[in-house]
């Protein structure tokens, strides 16, 4: 009984002597060093070892170009004497002018490319396209579905009838083929861990997508383990305000349809969207190594802007269907800017092209590439909401 009571109070002497010295170590540390420094300093060590390098600033401007706000072409220059620069971004290969992540949307996004280079009109901010660029949402995709049995989950139900067999292609699929028109390509993702394997995977067998592809999503936890994985890949982060608490925002009504009718998971939500905010503009964007970051148009202006690219990150704008639209952010601002659109559109926003189908004049107008397409006189119609990336 002696020997444990001996034991026992070594044990009080041990952490009473521990006690002390962690006290007086302390008191001398926090004394002679601030608190804010020693709190500061250790945030950044921990950011700083978690951090994923950006990718260089090289291989960004062979997927994004030259940024339009240092690339002045005048009307003597060619495709030789400037360098390449992106101007326009399909959104879901231009949804409203054909099935929107289609292979038939990606033809037609190369043929509207092709038009405007021969007809003189290659400058004209809002349509010039070296290449064109197609943003692909959902990137994995089980089983092929067809135009017809997908039209409720599309905004192009009104042109099943034209695409008649269209389908939904395959992830891989797509890649083929915007690898093979020489595309730009953002594949943007959803907040599915499971999706990371498969970037990772279509990077690793087609090696092209690192100088062609730029990976998206709104969550920030999915690019980090992309990025920390493979460094090389490019990146991007998709934000508009009040992501986590509502599905949808506009810049006119603010946030609308809460994503969440319990009452407590609803102000966690609110609270997230906060947060994440703070973090994005002053944390994420260096631990992620992020390249660009997508905002929701109707929260760009010349600040916001200029905020970004002091920290060395291109905005693009989503989704800019409207012309006076486009021609802001092209013209003033001199962004790259992400529309559903590529062909003329009236004010409600639907493409006025004539009754032959963009399948048709595929096939039946490659000599004569003026000819692609006919536009018709704009036509009394209901007003259409713009269509805006998947949250």
């Amino acid at each position: 009984m002696a020997g444990h009571l001996i034991i026992v109070w070594n044990c009080v002497k041990a952490w009473f002597y521990f006690h002390a010295f962690f006290s007086f170590a302390s008191e001398v540390v926090y004394c002679s060093v601030p608190y804010i420094f020693i709190g500061s300093l250790f945030f950044f060590a921990l950011i700083h070892f978690a951090k994923v390098p950006a990718p260089s600033a090289s291989i960004v401007e062979e997927i994004l170009g030259k940024d339009l706000y240092y690339e002045e072409v005048s009307e003597d220059q060619d495709e030789i004497t400037h360098r390449y620069s992106m101007k326009v971004v399909a959104h879901r290969g231009a949804g409203l002018d054909a099935p929107e992540n289609s292979i038939s949307a990606l033809k037609l996004s190369a043929l509207v490319s092709f038009l405007r280079t021969c007809t003189g009109r290659a400058t004209h901010p809002l349509y010039c396209l070296d290449r064109s660029t197609v943003h692909v949402l959902e990137a994995v995709r089980d089983e092929l579905t067809s135009i017809h049995s997908a039209k409720e989950n599309s905004c192009l139900y009104w042109l099943a009838e034209r695409y008649k067999g269209e389908r939904i292609p395959l992830f891989e699929e797509v890649i083929i083929e915007c690898l093979k028109m020489d595309f730009r390509l953002f594949i943007d993702i959803k907040s599915d861990l499971q999706v990371v394997e498969t970037i990772l995977d279509a990077y690793n067998r087609y090696p092209e997508l690192y100088k062609r592809a730029i990976v998206s999503s709104f969550d920030p936890l999915v690019i980090y383990l992309i990025r920390r994985a493979n460094p090389g890949i490019v990146c991007s982060l998709a934000y508009r305000p009040h992501f986590f608490s509502y599905e949808s925002y506009n810049g006119t009504v603010g946030a609308s349809r809460p994503r969440y009718k319990n009452l407590f998971k609803h102000l966690a939500a609110q609270w997230l969207d906060v947060v994440h905010g703070w973090l994005l503009e002053h944390i994420h964007y260096y631990l992620l190594g992020l390249s660009a970051i997508l905002l929701q148009k109707d929260i760009v202006n010349m600040h916001v802007v200029s905020h970004w690219r002091d920290r060395g990150l291109r905005v693009i704008p989503w989704t800019v269907n409207l012309p006076l639209e486009k021609q802001f952010f092209s013209r003033v601002l001199k962004l790259t800017y992400m529309t559903d659109t590529l062909l003329a559109v009236s004010d409600d926003l639907k493409p006025r092209v004539s009754r032959q189908s963009t399948r048709e004049i595929h096939e039946s107008t490659t000599n004569e590439p003026n000819q692609l397409f006919k536009l018709q006189p704009k036509k009394k119609s209901t007003t259409n909401e713009p269509h805006e990336l998947n949250s």
